[in-house]
């Protein structure tokens, strides 16, 4: 893609993103073409040719980090790790392999849905000692879901709780609107800080797929499912948690490349276009509630198609469990608020700093 083209994409995303709400995103038109018929790049905003998109199989997904990576592996920066991660992950791949991959990850993933249900009265003990600390949707949100992952990647990979929480506490999200080296780099880091004294599991060991799931829930679990759960308490929302994050769409847009020449609700588009998919439903696309109206709207919040986000279960079971704690120990909510703001594909969570609000 020619430097113009991804400089008027990067920022026609980012301009996209930061008019985002919670649930809905303020943009205009429904599809903008960037660049010329030789070098396009087309953003979506329809959710309804979004949802088309995702499951045609003219759309395939593929690695847009790897370029940035070489760049930083060429200037001798260190992100074999996190390049090892995407090379393996079954987001990046196609056919036969992906679908094979797949289907070994939902075998861990069901062995990892067993582990939190069967930690559910630990998590619980452990908020519950806690309770008069959390005192903002944000703080139980960021907790919860690292507890709840620390306990799965312990059992997924036999590292200690110590170590992996501390390894949470290095990761931030990489799924920006443009490549971030320095979060990149910083995911490296983490993975290097958890490998320290082990190698990663090769292709034909046995516990390969076990620790791939687990370094997936670090680079791409955390944000959204917190996310999900903040979302949630903001709109002091008791119950119901999983059908509200239908609702919050956690990511705002996944990338995919067009292989073959498709007509979508009236727009070409061609090969060789990389197409941006928007996940969150315009203004016009909301109804009065709020809600997304329409079927071709509903349930793509974690993605559709082949390329379904594979942790949507394990993330289902973690709000579950979030929903049942909360109605437990906050029934009249947090006493902080929380600020909102977009932060690439999703949308980042802080304590606000105005003034405490009664509980």
């Amino acid at each position: 893609m020619k430097l113009k083209t991804q400089f008027d994409l990067v920022r026609t995303l980012d301009r996209a993103t930061r008019r985002r709400t919670l649930y809905g995103s303020s943009g205009d038109c429904s599809i903008k073409v960037i660049g010329d018929e030789e070098d396009r790049a087309v953003i979506v905003f329809d959710t309804s040719i979004s949802s088309q998109v995702l499951t045609s199989k003219n759309f395939q997904n593929s690695n847009y980090f790897k370029a940035g990576l070489e760049h930083l592996a060429s200037g001798g920066k260190s992100v074999e790790l996190i390049d090892q991660f995407y090379e393996n992950i079954p987001l990046f791949k196609e056919g036969d392999e992906h679908r094979q991959l797949k289907k070994e990850f939902n075998v861990i993933l069901e062995e990892a849905n067993y582990e939190l249900e069967n930690k559910e009265r630990i998590i619980g003990d452990y908020f519950r000692k806690r309770k008069d600390r959390i005192v903002s949707p944000v703080e139980f949100a960021d907790k919860f879901t690292r507890v709840c992952s620390a306990l799965v990647i312990a059992k997924l990979t036999n590292f200690s709780l110590l170590r992996i929480m501390r390894a949470l506490d290095m990761r931030c999200n990489i799924f920006c609107v443009h490549f971030h080296p320095a979060r990149q780099l910083a995911m490296n880091t983490t993975l290097e800080y958890l490998y320290q004294d082990r190698n990663i599991p090769g292709r034909e060991e046995t516990d390969h797929v076990s620790h791939l799931v687990a370094q997936a829930f670090i680079a791409m679990g955390i944000d959204p499912v917190s996310g999900a759960i903040c979302a949630n308490l903001i709109e002091d929302n008791k119950s119901k948690f999983v059908e509200h994050t239908h609702r919050y769409r956690p990511t705002s847009f996944v990338p995919r490349e067009c292989v073959a020449e498709t007509e979508i609700a009236g727009v070409n588009f061609m090969v060789g276009d990389t197409v941006y998919v928007y996940l969150v439903p315009t203004e016009s696309e909301l109804t009065v509630d709020g809600s997304a109206s329409g079927t071709s709207a509903h349930d793509i919040g974690f993605g559709k198609g082949v390329h379904t986000c594979i942790g949507k279960q394990l993330s289902i079971g973690i709000i579950n469990l979030a929903e049942r704690l909360v109605a437990e120990l906050y029934p009249n909510g947090f006493s902080h608020k929380a600020d909102i703001e977009p932060d690439g594909v999703f949308l980042a969570f802080s304590d606000s700093k105005s003034a405490c609000v009664p509980a």
